[in-house]
């Protein structure tokens, strides 16, 4: 092949790509990951977390500081995991009880609740270098995708919650405040000539902890009406004892105001959660992690 034949064939490789980007947003999201110049991600640095069983949008989601952490750490492994169930939570408005829709669960498939959300939830682990003699330490990543553009765009609130029988505790710093907490909401907006990936919120504190069963984070939907996907997520760190090891089961929670008002959290036996309410719709996904 000469050099213009080359360039020809770059150049109409280069648009096919461009037109799959448009046709396909979540490939638009996934293809930023390389180019993201406020973490600077380096080649090297994307080998080792894909070598580690990230994915690109997992990838997209880490905060400057975890990067420039894993960057660094020679232990980082991805923790054995499984979902085991997914579904809604509700309350009754007589009993004021809780009640469990079920859409997934381990072995067998149910009919979805017609007030469910229509987004995924994920949440994994990975071990990581520990700055502490005797513990070892986990990086814990809890994700969120709308499948749709949500309606009611108040307020909305993640949990990531484990039983405290668990043994993790979260890192606190000298003012007792939680620490190596990090959150990032994003959407990605209609543009031309191409959408645009616009992280509009990040925090390094949880609206709301336990500090031996779990974090939550409020999450201010924005009201442009561009918007072709939400997504965002939040990772907490956590110690335990190096002799100790189990299965446990990590439940993450959205919660989806219908008003204005802001969801609130509490601790279930399953750990922090977001609690569900007459004008909050809750979406949940229960993932049994090997530690």
């Amino acid at each position: 092949m000469n050099l213009t034949m080359k360039k020809q064939f770059s150049l109409v490789m280069s648009a096919f790509l461009v037109s799959l980007a448009f046709a396909n947003p979540t490939l638009a999201i996934e293809s930023k990951v390389t180019n993201k110049s406020s973490e600077n991600i380096s080649d090297n640095l994307l080998e080792k977390l894909h070598d580690a069983d990230f994915s690109d949008a997992q990838i997209t989601l880490l905060s400057e500081s975890t990067l420039k952490l894993l960057s660094k750490t020679k232990k980082l492994k991805k923790l054995d995991s499984e979902l085991v169930e997914q579904g809604e939570l509700s309350e009754d408005p007589d009993t004021g009880e809780i009640v469990e829709f079920l859409e997934f669960k381990k072995g067998e498939v149910t009919t979805r609740s017609t007030g469910s959300l229509d987004m995924d939830l994920d949440v994994e682990a990975w071990e990581v270098d520990s700055d502490i003699t005797g513990e070892k330490k986990l990086l814990i990543v809890a994700s969120y995708n709308w499948n749709d553009t949500p309606n009611n765009r108040w307020t909305d609130a993640i949990s990531l919650g484990w039983p405290e029988s668990t043994g993790w505790y979260i890192p606190t710093d000298s003012d007792d405040d939680v620490d190596q907490f990090y959150a990032n909401d994003y959407i990605l907006e209609k543009a031309y000539p191409r959408d645009k990936e616009i992280r509009y919120s990040k925090t390094r504190r949880p609206d709301a902890a336990e500090p031996n069963a779990g974090v939550g984070h409020e999450i201010d939907l924005p009201g442009t009406v561009t918007a072709l996907d939400f997504y965002g997520g939040m990772e907490q760190y956590v110690y335990f004892d190096e002799n100790d090891s189990g299965k446990t089961n990590v439940k993450t929670v959205y919660g989806h105001s219908q008003a204005s008002f802001t969801p609130a959290f509490t601790v279930f036996p399953a750990g922090l959660s977001v609690e569900p309410g007459n004008t909050i719709s809750t979406e949940y996904a229960i993932t049994t992690i090997k530690w």
